[in-house]
């Protein structure tokens, strides 16, 4: 999902605009395959784009 929404340039900042994405944690059935999610959201976003959230703190806010 998150390489698409960078295929589609929905998350490219430009023209002093930024673009946030949500990432509900926790992520992935264990260590290993959280880490490969965390290197491909890292792949297409900046650090500074990424906003995790535990999935209960969140439940209000989304």
């Amino acid at each position: 999902m998150i390489a698409q929404l960078g295929s589609a340039g929905m998350v490219k900042e430009e023209d002093e605009q930024w673009q946030r994405v949500i990432i509900e944690k926790p992520f992935g059935r264990d260590l290993n395959s959280a880490r490969t999610l965390n290197e491909n959201i890292s792949g297409v976003l900046k650090e500074s784009q990424i906003y995790r959230i535990d999935n209960y703190l969140g439940k209000e806010t989304v």
